[in-house]
């Protein structure tokens, strides 16, 4: 009694010597660059979920406007029977991407800034899943 006990993050594995060495406890990276910050620890990455239900035959619909900071996409089509189709920059372009019933397309490391839309010939639902990067600030 009498020590005061101080708390710290530790790695994940919980299979970590470091974890159980309290004669050597596990400290966060010292400040680097001219801020001398740990800013650049936090995750600042966004993620929106947005469903959306489609009406068969319609003119395509912009489901997402053009965003530089995006980073990563994940569609999904939920209909068990028709397909989803998908378009980049215009609404219907070469670009169109047709996305089977059950279908998920996954978009992160070379994931278009354009604008993002959906059409089908079928009354459907489909979902979007947009990362982006945020401000500083985290959020």
């Amino acid at each position: 009694m009498g020590r005061l006990t101080r708390y710290r993050a530790l790695p994940d594995s919980g299979y970590d010597s470091r974890v159980t060495d309290l004669d050597n406890p596990v400290r966060p990276p010292k400040p680097t660059g001219p801020t001398g910050t740990l800013d650049k620890w936090r995750n600042m990455n966004i993620r929106n979920t947005t469903p959306i239900t489609l009406v068969g035959g319609a003119d395509p619909i912009r489901v997402l406007g053009k965003n530089y900071r995006r980073t990563g996409l994940i569609i999904q089509n939920r209909d068990t029977a028709a397909a989803l189709f998908v378009a980049y920059g215009n609404a219907n372009g070469q670009n169109t991407i047709s996305l089977p019933a059950g279908g998920i397309l996954l978009e992160d490391f070379t994931c278009p800034s354009d604008e993002v839309y959906f059409s089908s010939t079928a009354n459907i639902i489909a979902v979007i899943i947009e990362t982006t990067r945020g401000f500083g600030n985290g959020s």
